[in-house]
């Protein structure tokens, strides 16, 4: 059963509930519900992470060229490396708000990182004809987000222990 509630009885990410009723065509057993809150703070975060995307990739395609997706692979080591601070940070020091954790781990981090551009600037590198420096940029993406993750961990258990 997917009903899982709190110690008040209301459902995750529910307080004053709005139905998503879409989520039902998907064969959900029963509609999920999040807050206006909770929605506002995704909505908010999103678009702040995706304007600071926009504005990080065209700064760093300026300074570096636009033949290496650089500005995709620089915004996603440092959401990763944020992602990382951000999950280590609030499993041992502070717990914020089920709306803060939204707005900043799946709306700003989620608007800044970009897996779906990432997997575009991939194909585009592989229909060039560009295969070493389409698999030189995937290894180094995953190697580097995933790495960053794990150092934003380590950091924060360092300072808070």
């Amino acid at each position: 059963m997917l009903e899982r509630r709190d110690e008040r009885g209301a459902l995750p990410l529910a307080r004053c509930p709005a139905t998503v009723p879409f989520l039902i065509l998907w064969n959900f057993p029963v509609a999920m519900t999040f807050s206006p809150a909770m929605l506002l703070a995704v909505a908010a975060g999103g678009a702040a992470g995706s304007v600071a995307r926009f504005v990080t990739m065209s700064a760093i395609g300026h300074w570096l060229g636009g033949t290496f997706p650089y500005g995709t692979l620089v915004v996603n080591i440092i959401g990763s490396l944020v992602m990382g601070v951000l999950v280590e940070w609030w499993a041992l020091a502070w717990t914020p708000a089920p709306e803060v954790r939204a707005l900043l781990a799946v709306g700003v981090l989620g608007g800044l990182t970009t897996f779906s551009t990432f997997s575009l600037d991939l194909v585009v590198l592989v229909q060039r004809g560009e295969m070493a420096v389409a698999a030189l940029y995937m290894v180094v993406s995953v190697v580097f987000s995933v790495g960053a993750l794990f150092a934003g961990l380590f950091l924060v258990r360092g300072i808070v222990g």
